[in-house]
């Protein structure tokens, strides 16, 4: 394996949070279209919401010992798991917000 320089792992990281930010949005605000619902300040909470699944997607497996060495063994990446959080987390506040609408109701 070769060394890799810091800064490009700072680039990495803040390019990957872009993008899971932006999946975050993505994927809430498709979901709230997709179940009627109003969308008035969403764009910040999914992006936020991304970012955060972002960063449990890439640090869960490198600080809990056993999650990480299962996804080194399968051949899983990390990237891939981060970005797999960063969409469903948005996902996942948008049908609790529909199962509570529909409770109103």
């Amino acid at each position: 394996m070769f060394p890799v320089a810091w800064p490009v792992i700072v680039v990495f990281l803040v390019f990957g949070a872009f993008v899971s930010m932006a999946a975050g949005a993505l994927s809430g605000r498709l979901a709230a279209f997709c179940l009627r619902l109003p969308t008035q300040g969403l764009l910040k909470t999914d992006s936020l919401l991304g970012l955060l699944g972002f960063v449990l997607g890439m640090f869960v497996p490198v600080l809990v010992r056993p999650l990480g060495l299962f996804f080194i063994n399968h051949f899983v990446d990390p990237y891939l798991v981060a970005w797999i959080v960063a969409a469903l987390l948005p996902l996942v506040r948008e049908v609790l917000r529909f199962g509570q609408a529909r409770s109103y109701r």
